[in-house]
């Protein structure tokens, strides 16, 4: 994973959004890796960043594209 360059603004604790944010470069949909992360046990209030997702989908499952 890439240099996260959210690290500094991350605050407060768990339950707040953004307490936690993970940075990635690549993902294929950002939604998915969070759902990943929730059933692994991550903390509510975690946020997932990317800088492309490959396969995002939208409202109503309609495709959704994110350069």
């Amino acid at each position: 994973m890439p240099t996260n360059p959210y690290h500094q603004i991350e605050r407060g604790e768990p339950g707040r959004i953004g307490w936690r944010i993970h940075y990635f470069h690549e993902v294929a949909s950002t939604q998915r890796v969070a759902a990943e992360m929730a059933e692994e046990g991550a903390a509510h209030g975690t946020v997932v960043v990317a800088e492309l997702q490959t396969a995002g989908r939208g409202r109503m499952g309609r495709s959704w594209h994110s350069p």
